[in-house]
């Protein structure tokens, strides 16, 4: 089954996850084309960085690796003792039905870069 088709029929409501600006979250993000970053495994999971919250349904966020990379479209940071690399040029908008589990929170020490990203 598409992961698209696993997702609509999943049962999960809405209102059920509860999430916030600056949570990292593992995803169902799906297979994607192009240059495009996708998800791992059965259900096509990567982490998220929750980057401007628009409703209990919708948010802007952006993809998390931990390959390390450098260039204008990427910064890293650690979650839970672990580096992660945000992919900028990934940012785009998800719904709340694809979250998964939450994995934490961007740090404090993050905040400049936090208001780079929410700008």
């Amino acid at each position: 089954m598409p992961v698209k088709a696993r997702v609509n029929n999943s049962g999960i409501h809405h209102a059920a996850v509860e999430f916030k600006e600056r949570d990292v979250w593992w995803m169902s993000i799906g297979e994607n084309a192009g240059c495009e970053e996708d998800g791992k495994g059965e259900k096509y999971t990567r982490p998220v960085l929750v980057v401007r919250k628009f409703n209990r349904h919708l948010f802007c966020g952006v993809p998390l690796s931990i390959t390390a990379k450098r260039g204008d479209y990427y910064f890293e940071f650690n979650v839970k003792g672990k580096n992660s690399v945000v992919l900028l040029s990934q940012f785009k908008a998800f719904d709340a039905l694809r979250l998964v589990s939450k994995l934490g929170s961007i740090p404090l020490s993050v905040e400049l870069r936090w208001r780079v990203i929410s700008a």
